[in-house]
């Protein structure tokens, strides 16, 4: 079971058993979880507030100072957005619903710049990662956890360095561009992902 269902799952044991009548203001909750099981240490605060009947805001700190967040999460509307931090600075945010069905997650780089985001739609899912200086790295399509439709991947300085289609596999027409830009090589792939024809360019840049 991957991390993020094993927290839901954690978090939604626990507040099912909190009492409904109840309104809890930044109460302090000691050793009430297992928290190895999600590696955590055992002295490990947890802070909750309630919102309203079904909502609750939720934020785990590395120790009693609560001087390192290490996660907050809001469930409200039947949606969970769950918050990871390292170094009080936001890394992973994940979205998803009360089902464990994953919509969206983002991470960050320690430089704060934007690493990735993943879109998720039942058996699809759209992932578009960047550089640490922004730019965009590859956009891509998975179904059911396979590549899938079309994928672009860039250089750092933002200029194509492939694109092409996948059906489970390589099809169709792939080009591959070198750093100055110009086109290097080109592949051409038969709907059972085998090459029929393939074309090399020269190119003056070192490659």
């Amino acid at each position: 079971m991957s991390f993020l269902k094993i927290y839901i799952l954690i978090l939604l044991v626990f507040i099912v058993n909190i009492t409904f009548s109840q309104v809890i203001k930044k109460t302090t909750i000691l050793d009430t979880i297992n928290v190895s099981s999600i590696a955590f240490k055992e002295d490990t605060i947890y802070h909750i507030k309630r919102l309203n009947i079904s909502s609750y805001y939720w934020e785990i700190y590395k120790d009693n100072s609560k001087k390192e967040l290490l996660s907050s999460n809001v469930i409200k509307d039947n949606l969970i957005f769950l918050n990871i931090y390292y170094n009080n600075k936001i890394r992973t945010k994940y979205v998803s619903n009360l089902k464990e069905d994953l919509l969206l997650r983002e991470d960050w780089y320690e430089n704060e710049q934007f690493k990735m985001k993943c879109d998720y739609s039942s058996s699809y899912y759209k992932d578009t990662a960047y550089y640490s200086n922004g730019k965009i790295w590859f956009i891509c399509v998975y179904k059911y956890g396979i590549l899938y439709d079309n994928y672009l991947e860039y250089y750092k300085n933002g200029d194509i360095k492939e694109r092409g289609n996948y059906n489970f596999c390589k099809v169709g027409i792939w080009e591959y561009f070198s750093k100055s830009g110009n086109l290097k090589k080109k592949e051409i792939f038969d709907d059972n992902c085998k090459i029929i024809k393939s074309e090399i360019y020269n190119d003056i840049e070192s490659q």
